[in-house]
């Protein structure tokens, strides 16, 4: 009888550290939930405010701050994400956008990351092109994106738009927490 419960006690205690090591692992784990949708390196970034627009070229210091800063706008923690129900949030993707609904974007915080028009980027979610039409025949071509940037602790709902020589092609509602990102541009000096 001691013998099974030194046994069922080293279960126990084996179980216990297995669960506190995996909540560790998720809490310093993060994920991304861009899911590849925005592209990386951008030739300029665009911070538009009610005041004005500012372009930031890749050879300014802020270009490097700002563009870390959107990138850890879209990723958290694992374990925060899991408790924020963000895994059961399903992307949704718009081929037809106002152009009104762009323009309103631009008059608050808003980040337009331009990648030239050299560069046309065809939408991916998770590495996969996004096909729409009768015949799954259509893609979202790209060579800009722009968002809205609002003060959210929490992961929220973005829309990003696509947009190909200044029209938009589509939109992606994708998730993201923007505090770190809005702060950032509030004591922004332009």
């Amino acid at each position: 009888m001691n013998r099974t419960k030194k046994i069922l006690s080293i279960i126990a205690l084996s179980f216990i550290g297995l669960l506190a090591i995996a909540t560790i692992v998720l809490a310093i784990v993060p994920s991304s939930f861009d899911k590849g949708i925005i592209p990386s390196n951008p030739i300029t970034v665009t911070v538009y405010t009610t005041d004005n627009d500012t372009l930031f070229a890749q050879d300014n210091d802020k270009y490097n701050e700002l563009i870390d800063l959107v990138d850890n706008s879209f990723k958290e923690s694992t374990l925060s994400a899991l408790f924020q129900g963000a895994y059961g949030f399903e992307n949704e993707v718009q081929t037809s956008v106002s152009s009104t609904t762009i323009s309103s974007v631009k008059t608050n915080y808003a980040i337009q990351l331009d990648y030239g028009t050299t560069n046309d980027y065809t939408l991916k979610i998770n590495n996969k092109e996004y096909t729409y039409g009768a015949n799954n025949n259509k893609t979202v071509k790209f060579d800009s994106v722009l968002f809205a940037v609002n003060d959210t602790n929490n992961l929220s709902s973005v829309t990003v738009y696509l947009l190909n020589d200044g029209s938009a092609t589509g939109s992606v509602t994708i998730q993201a927490k923007q505090t770190k990102l809005y702060d950032y541009l509030t004591n922004l000096k332009f």
